[in-house]
């Protein structure tokens, strides 16, 4: 397993994404692939790690009509792109088999899981301001952005970074779904100073 910073990476996007593994699938008519037997926004746009690489993704052109990618995101546009694909009900499937290998080094657009927490909520938002969504698809994203606040609010947590953290759960509090996480966690902040420092990887 790869490792920056003596952190370790997860060895495949099932260990990043470990909901894949858990979804009702089927064999594909050929080859190896699974096709994923449930609503493929439902299935995938709570993942809170993107289920797949855009660059390792295949599309019908059909899917990618009227799609967009948007200008004003410099990170997670791909996930911004992901979400309307799964809003348009395409059958989405997978291979288990390994077949990209994924670097991380000083280069990348995002040089922490901080940067990338936040850019995520920022395309996640402009979803939810800008492209037509069902009910249920609003109601998934809007619980999605209320977990993404309280991972932010956990890294924030253990670091000792009683402002961020505070602040995050403070915002997971104004949407549906983890309401009770972010309450429990900002009552227990002014205790921070009695509790260890925990290293909350990448």
């Amino acid at each position: 397993m790869r490792t920056t910073n003596g952190i370790p990476h997860p060895a495949t996007q099932f260990d990043l994404v470990p909901r894949l593994r858990q979804l009702p699938t089927r064999a594909a008519r050929g080859g190896t692939a699974r096709v994923v037997e449930m609503d493929t926004f439902a299935a995938l746009a709570p993942s809170t790690a993107l289920p797949g690489w855009l660059q390792a993704s295949v599309f019908r052109r059909t899917a990618l009509e009227g799609r967009r990618c948007d200008p004003r995101l410099k990170v997670a546009e791909d996930l911004f792109l992901l979400l309307q694909v799964y809003a348009g009900a395409t059958r989405v499937a997978f291979l288990e088999e390994v077949l990209v290998e994924v670097r991380r080094h000083g280069q990348n657009s995002y040089a922490t899981g901080e940067q990338i927490q936040n850019a995520v909520i920022e395309s996640i938002l402009f979803i939810i301001a800008d492209i037509p969504l069902t009910a249920s698809q609003q109601g998934i994203l809007r619980r999605r952005i209320a977990t993404e606040y309280c991972a932010l609010g956990w890294r924030h947590f253990w670091r000792h970074d009683t402002d961020k953290a505070a602040r995050s759960y403070g915002r997971a509090l104004l949407w549906p779904g983890r309401r009770l996480n972010a309450m429990v966690h900002l009552v227990l902040v002014p205790l921070l100073p009695l509790l260890p420092h925990r290293e909350t990887g990448f």
